[in-house]
């Protein structure tokens, strides 16, 4: 891949994280992607639609969640790892958001991408970020 593609693609990938997901917004839980993915909105949109959060018992409202994916050219999700939670947890607690990262790669692994956007992000980390709004109220 030549340099500015690199480049070009990264700025992608900062793109893709920027904004905040919410559960409203993205349809967070709605389940595994349905058709070819073209774009990294799209890549964003299934890892969303593949997350499910632990049950409000057992989540912390309003947390805001960091994490990292990579991908192979076939879709298949190569792993992935928290690397931010704006609430300090237990180790127990930490545990269950780390299950439901695991649980959102098995569900949506691997993800229908296109060939040239699998050409694309192949072996790239990319940054997702999600921000719990069970509780909340939205205003209209």
């Amino acid at each position: 891949m030549r340099w500015a593609a690199f480049v070009a693609m990264l700025g992608s990938a900062t793109a893709l994280a920027s904004p905040l997901a919410t559960s409203a917004e993205s349809e967070v839980g709605a389940g595994r992607p349905k058709g070819s993915l073209e774009t990294l909105d799209e890549v964003q949109d299934a890892i969303f639609a593949c997350w499910k959060w632990p049950s409000e018992s057992e989540a912390h409202s309003g947390m805001v969640l960091r994490f990292i994916l990579s991908f192979r050219r076939d879709g298949e999700i190569l792993g992935g790892r928290i690397t931010y939670m704006d609430q300090k947890l237990s180790a127990e607690e930490r545990a269950k958001y780390s299950a439901a990262l695991s649980d959102a790669i098995k569900a949506c692994s691997p993800l229908p991408i296109s060939p040239a956007l699998g050409e694309g992000i192949a072996g790239q980390p990319f940054v997702f970020t999600l921000h719990d709004t069970r509780n909340h109220t939205r205003k209209k």
